[in-house]
């Protein structure tokens, strides 16, 4: 009868849980979000996916245009009607009520410093990294340009605009002659699309910044903002085409710019370009900064047409081809008067936060705050000041929490409650099994965050990663330990053996993926996940071996001891986690795979000393 009442309960639970995750708005809800509660009264449409959490609120009737950076000049007794669109209770975009036509009713949109690129003559075609709302295509759209591709890879943003009522004909974005709306990651879908060309490319402060915010480190890696994803973007338009850029620009907090355009020099470094300062436009208004790059020279025309822009509007000119280096701010213009790829980074280097350009094996845009240098990340908390710089530091500062704390509950909860298992144990044989199962923790961990974080860039998206990339790697590293049970690893020269073979597959691992990623980007979606999976597969069937080899070694001598070697095991994979993230934002990807590498090649130490100490064991067993 209990065990009926128990499947009772969890039909009921499961009924519900499914018809919550079903209904339009869940009546099952978290009270509480990252800055305070949330009025579920407030809302028209909660929606959760795979990705995030989509929410709406409702109508707000005549209200002031939002603007990114509005323009001083923005006259008063604009009204808008807008819904009020947020991702995860934070990151929010308007749906604006739009009635169809693409002039005057979108005069606002002209006096936000997220739109000056607009201003440049002869675009006809546009492409939309970031649908959100669908701000940015009526910014297009008002712009004259009559051809327009918008990317999301959020389905419920794209189903809010295209399906979802009453969204969908409040906004008519989907309804616009020449629009078209895409559920994709947008660097996957211009890499399967070398023959879109475009005149104008618009990335307006997208991020995946709440993700290190939120400690969220294996998820935080973005593939928008890497110098390979740049010259993807880039080699995307038409001669004289551009691409602008929106993000953060506050009055004490300038590194998210200054990072922002050594991407661009560091991408047009690796173009080619002769010299990347003409290439470079950016102009501020209040908090927000826009960087328009452009894949040739400005000519005169383009110039002309954003100065007068950002006269008009009085927008601030910060990097132009027409001003002089030394009349630039901060870091700029050691950034841009950079004459090489290894002078720009020593450039970047100069500076207290990290302003290398960042890379696939780096693709880290939203970690400025330099994890080396733990009183400087103290000394931005202390000042409590609203910046970005002081999300930045937090996020950094929640990594040291995660490392000391997981020290600590390492030490309190495994070790030292363990110890006494190899109390009576012949010290060389604690030490050489000790060091094994510390080293095939750490190895496998610091190969699996890398993996992780590597390939989901290659794959689109942080959700892909643990969804194909996790999962592989924890199927094929089962299926090699039941093959270890089929054919052990019985003798020193075996394990040494496999122990080398290990540590030239992570690192050959290393090479092939960075040939694939390469190679085969403009790959689909399926594909590049086959390639990952048959990439992940047989590494991973080599680390299934360490665990069982390692016990069958010791339970041989000591089987008391095993309890000691799986509380290691453990707070090795605990503590390799947060390290290979540590290691992953500081020195790159590849060099932890490298490093994982490295933990398995130095198993042969352990299996070196095994047999005199395993010896010695048995005769105080």
């Amino acid at each position: 009868m209990k065990k009926k009442r128990v499947v009772i309960y969890a039909l009921i639970v499961a009924v519900v849980a499914a018809a919550n995750a079903a209904a339009p708005k869940p009546f099952v809800f978290p009270l509480y979000i990252k800055h305070g509660t949330l009025d579920e009264s407030e809302l028209s449409y909660d929606k959760w996916n795979s990705i995030s959490r989509v929410t709406v609120s409702n109508e707000r009737v005549d209200y002031a245009p939002f603007l990114w950076g509005p323009s001083a000049k923005l006259p008063e007794g604009l009204k808008v009607s807008n819904y009020w669109l947020k991702i995860d209770g934070d990151a929010g975009t308007p749906l604006n009520k739009f009635a169809g036509d693409c002039s005057k009713p979108l005069n606002y949109l002209d006096y936000d410093v997220t739109t000056i690129a607009y201003s440049m003559p002869g675009l006809s075609k546009a492409g939309i990294v970031g649908l959100g709302g669908g701000r940015d295509v009526l910014s297009a759209c008002h712009a004259g340009i009559h051809d327009i591709k918008a990317m999301d890879v959020n389905s419920t943003q794209v189903s809010l605009l295209t399906r979802i009522q009453p969204y969908k004909d409040y906004t008519k974005v989907s309804q616009i002659p020449g629009v078209e709306l895409i559920h994709s990651e947008a660097r996957s879908w211009f890499t399967a699309h070398p023959a879109d060309k475009f005149d104008i490319i618009q990335m307006s402060l997208i991020d995946t910044w709440a993700s290190t915010g939120a400690g969220a480190f294996a998820l935080s890696e973005n593939g928008l903002y890497t110098v390979e994803a740049w010259r993807t973007f880039l080699s995307r338009l038409r001669p004289g085409g551009a691409m602008t850029v929106s993000r953060w620009y506050l009055s004490d907090a300038h590194s998210e710019m200054e990072r922002l355009t050594a991407l661009a020099m560091g991408t047009l470094f690796d173009m080619g370009a002769a010299e990347p300062y003409k290439h470079i436009f950016v102009a501020a208004a209040d908090k927000i900064a826009t960087l328009v790059l452009a894949r040739d020279p400005f000519t005169d025309a383009q110039l002309n047409a954003l100065e007068k822009r950002a006269h008009v509007m009085s927008f601030k000119i910060l990097i132009s081809p027409r001003l002089k280096l030394t009349e630039q701010n901060g870091e700029l213009p050691k950034i841009l008067g950079a004459a090489s790829s290894d002078e720009l980074m020593r450039a970047a280097d100069q500076s207290v936060f990290d302003l290398r350009p960042p890379t696939d094996q780096r693709p880290f845009f939203f970690n400025q705050v330099r994890i080396t240098h733990p009183w400087h990340v103290w000394q931005l908390i202390a000042q409590n000041e609203a910046t970005a710089m002081l999300g930045h530091a937090r996020a950094i500062f929640n990594l040291y929490i995660i490392i000391l704390f997981s020290t600590a509950m390492v030490l309190v909860t495994i070790v030292l409650p363990l110890k006494r298992e190899i109390r009576n144990t012949s010290g060389k044989f604690v030490a050489s099994n000790t060091a094994w199962f510390a080293l095939i923790g750490l190895g496998f961990m610091f190969i699996e965050i890398s993996l992780l974080q590597r390939l989901s860039v290659y794959l689109g998206h942080p959700a892909y990663g643990l969804s194909i990339v996790l999962f592989s790697l924890i199927l094929s590293t089962g299926i090699g330990s039941l093959l270890c049970s089929r054919f052990p690893l019985k003798t020193g020269a075996a394990r040494t053996g496999w122990a080398v073979l290990t540590a030239l597959a992570a690192g050959a691992g290393v090479l092939v993926i960075n040939y694939v990623t390469v190679h085969f980007a403009e790959a689909d979606l399926v594909t590049r996940a086959a390639l990952s999976i048959g990439l992940i597969a047989p590494l991973g069937c080599l680390l299934g071996f360490g665990f069982p080899t390692g016990m069958d070694m010791a339970s041989a001598v000591s089987a008391r001891s095993t309890a000691w070697l799986w509380g290691i095991n453990g707070a090795a994979g605990v503590m390799g986690s947060t390290l290979a993230i540590a290691f992953n934002i500081t020195f790159g990807i590849d060099w932890t795979m490298w490093l994982g590498g490295l933990c398995y090649l130095a198993l042969v130490v352990p299996v070196a000393m095994a047999s005199n100490g395993n010896k010695t064991a048995a005769g105080h067993a």
